[in-house]
């Protein structure tokens, strides 16, 4: 018998297809706004251009995605 685990949320999958759009829009028009990413970064990442052994960009895009709705949150009310 195993022990419990988590159940994975398939955030890469979402991010390549029906999110995507909607990321995009919060990273590049949202997030950048504040200064705290450089927006070349966020295009590549976006795109699928990063490379590395194991990138796990739709954790990433998970993340930032979540810290721009937090900034909105927070500073406009």
């Amino acid at each position: 018998e195993r022990p419990k685990s988590g159940m994975l949320v398939p955030v890469e999958g979402w991010f390549q297809g029906p999110l995507l759009p909607h990321a995009r829009e919060r990273l590049l028009d949202g997030l950048t706004g504040y200064g705290l990413i450089e927006r070349d970064y966020l295009e590549r990442l976006l795109e699928g251009r990063l490379g590395g052994l194991r990138p796990r960009r739709g954790a990433k895009i998970w993340l930032l995605v979540t810290l721009e709705a937090w900034l909105r949150t927070v500073f406009q009310g």
